[in-house]
């Protein structure tokens, strides 16, 4: 009997199963079987869960997350690299440039 997948005899592989899960219905040698599950059986670096089950793998810096962690990272990176002033927030510079165009205004009605 052969592996369906990889085509070696269960002389060379060893016990040959059926395999039913994850949407399969083949004969399968135990090196296909751990082929098949490492997807399934990836945990994600942060959080701690299942990769398939929260959104897929995506790999950041050499390591395996989920989609919500992977999104999460870089929303924060993209929050880092805004700049964090606008016209409100610098509201003493303007009024300084106000008065000092009404100053310069005052001055040329006495010149």
């Amino acid at each position: 009997m052969n592996c369906e997948r990889c085509d070696k005899s269960d002389t060379d592989v060893g016990n040959i199963t059926q395999y039913k899960e994850h949407d399969c219905n083949m004969k399968l040698c135990k090196d296909c079987i751990t082929i098949i599950e490492k997807p399934y059986n990836e945990k994600c670096v942060q959080c701690e869960k299942l990769v398939w089950k929260n959104g897929g793998a995506k790999k950041y810096k050499d390591q395996i997350l989920c989609l919500y962690c992977h999104q999460s990272i870089l929303t924060s990176k993209d929050k880092k690299l805004k700049p964090k002033t606008s016209i409100l927030k610098k509201g003493k510079f303007w009024f300084s440039i106000g008065l000092i165009i009404i100053g310069i205004l005052i001055l040329m009605e006495y010149i």
